[in-house]
């Protein structure tokens, strides 16, 4: 019998060290996790004049795609990045409303803009796969917002990994033409 009480305090005693190890890896990751280069750029441009713009500027001058398709950021957080795309002539398709393309562009950026925001230091961030349906006709500029999960936010703990992000997009009558979800995955820039 007083064998027993001494393992059931020992397991006690072992689960209690193991969840305060484990909450304490955990707040170390969670107080690196955000210090990435892309973060402490963005954070630091935020708090200029002209914010939005220097934003803008420096995402159009590394992905010129971005820059052709005239994509604006809104928001940019490690919780939630908003992106828009004006419904102009370079975009359009043949019935006046913004490209297949252009609406997936729209996607990818709010959702690899997200990841980019969280990822670990020294990793490089991979779209795996984006998933597109398009429901309906849109109308005018769009506008993407892509929202991690905190149960998202805590795969990012691993050198490598994967996440799926949902990208909520809306036209000008604040109507869903289209639904995405991709797939980044991340990995480490050197190969071991």
């Amino acid at each position: 019998m007083e064998y027993q009480h001494l393992e059931v305090r020992v397991l006690v005693v072992e689960f209690d060290f193991l969840a305060y190890v484990t909450s304490v890896k955990y707040l170390q990751f969670m107080s690196k996790q955000f210090h990435n280069k892309m973060h402490q750029t963005i954070s630091s441009l935020q708090e200029k004049p002209f914010a939005n713009f220097l934003l803008n500027f420096f995402l159009g001058r590394k992905i010129p795609f971005v820059r052709t398709g005239k994509v604006k950021i809104l928001t940019m957080t490690p919780e939630e990045v908003r992106v828009e795309i004006p419904n102009h002539k370079s975009v359009q398709n043949h019935i006046g409303q913004v490209h297949a393309a252009g609406m997936m562009l729209l996607g990818e950026t709010a959702s690899g803009l997200l990841a980019g925001m969280n990822i670990p230091e020294q990793s490089l961030p991979l779209i795996k796969e984006m998933n597109t349906k398009f429901i309906k006709r849109s109308s005018g500029a769009l506008k993407a917002s892509a929202v991690m999960k905190p149960e998202s936010r805590a795969l990012f703990a691993a050198e490598k990994g994967e996440v799926t992000i949902d990208v909520h997009v809306t036209d000008e009558k604040n109507e869903t033409p289209v639904l995405i979800q991709a797939t980044w995955a991340w990995i480490p820039k050197v190969r071991k």
